[in-house]
C-alpha cells in the first residue's frame, strides 16, 4: 500500500507534485491580482480631494450674511490655497453655524450684514471654502464694521438636476468617503443639526454644488432627510448668491433617481 505524501513547511524537503500544485496555484495568482489592483484603480470612485486644517485654528476677517444661508465674504488675501473666498460657515461638530452666531449675537448684537473677525478651521475642496465655528459661540472676536446694506435680486433658471445631497461639511474634507449610502447616517445627523444640504451634480466631468433651500428661501433640512445619500432628481429655480448656487425647490418634487 503506498504512503500519502504530506507537506511539512520546515522540513526543506517538498515533493514534486506538491511543487506542481503550489505552481500552478502561484501563476494565476501572479497574474490575476495585477489586474484587479489595476481595475480597482480605474473603476472605483475616487474619495473626496478636500482638506481639513484640524488643529489649525485662524483668524478671518470678512463681511457675514446669514440669509440665505451664512457666508463670511472673506477680505483678499487670506486663503493661499486658491479656493473661494465666499466662506461657508459651519458649525462645531454636526451643528450649523446659525446655533452659534446667535449665541455670540447675545455678547456682540446684531452681526449680519458687518464686517467681523472670526476664528475657525478652514475646510475647502473643488474650489470652494467652509470655516468651521471650532471655539462655538466664542469663534466671533468682534464686529469691526457698520452694517453694509445689500440690494441683490436674483435671476432664476429652471432646472431638472440630477445628483446626490450630500452634506457639505463632511464632503468638502472633514470626512472621507462622505457621499452615499456608507455615509447616509452622518449626512443625516449633519443636515438635521442645522448644516445646510447641497445637491452634488456632475456637469461635462466638473462637480457643481447647489445649496438647497425651499421655494420660498426658508430652510428644508427636515424635508429632505429621507433623500439624503441616494441618487435623485429635482427639479427648482436656481441662481447664484455669495459665491454659491442655490436652488430653490419644493419639496414634494424630489424624486428617486431609477
Amino acid at each position: 500500500m503506498s504512503k500519502d505524501k504530506f507537506f511539512i513547511g520546515w522540513s526543506g524537503n517538498t515533493s514534486s507534485e506538491h511543487k506542481k500544485l503550489i505552481k500552478r496555484l502561484l501563476i494565476p495568482m501572479f497574474i490575476a491580482i495585477p489586474i484587479l489592483i489595476f481595475a480597482i484603480v480605474i473603476f472605483a470612485r475616487p474619495f473626496s480631494h478636500g482638506q481639513y486644517e484640524l488643529g489649525n485654528v485662524k483668524e478671518f476677517v470678512g463681511v457675514y450674511y446669514e440669509d440665505p444661508f451664512p457666508v463670511l465674504l472673506l477680505d483678499e488675501g487670506q486663503l493661499e490655497n486658491g479656493s473661494s473666498t465666499s466662506a461657508l460657515l459651519v458649525g462645531y461638530g454636526k451643528k450649523g453655524a446659525k446655533t452659534f452666531m446667535h449665541m455670540a449675537e447675545k455678547v456682540h448684537g446684531k452681526l449680519s450684514d458687518k464686517k467681523i473677525k472670526i476664528q475657525g478651521t478652514l475646510i475647502y475642496g473643488d474650489g470652494k471654502t467652509l470655516i468651521e465655528l471650532t471655539k462655538k459661540e466664542d469663534s466671533v472676536l468682534e464686529i469691526l464694521g457698520k452694517e453694509i446694506s445689500k440690494n441683490y435680486k436674483p435671476r432664476l433658471t429652471n432646472q431638472t438636476l440630477r445628483g446626490e445631497i450630500v452634506d457639505p461639511k463632511c464632503w468638502f474634507g472633514v470626512m472621507k468617503p462622505a457621499e452615499g449610502k456608507v455615509h447616509k447616517s452622518c449626512a443625516i445627523r449633519c443636515i438635521s443639526g442645522g448644516i445646510p444640504p447641497v445637491l452634488r451634480v456632475m456637469k461635462d466631468n466638473v462637480y457643481v454644488y447647489y445649496i438647497l433651500k425651499g421655494v420660498n428661501g426658508e430652510d428644508i433640512n427636515k424635508e429632505i432627510l429621507e433623500f439624503v445619500g441616494e441618487p435623485v432628481v429635482v427639479v427648482g429655480d436656481t441662481y447664484l448668491e455669495n459665491g454659491w448656487e442655490v436652488l430653490r425647490i419644493e419639496t414634494s418634487e424630489i424624486r428617486f433617481m431609477e
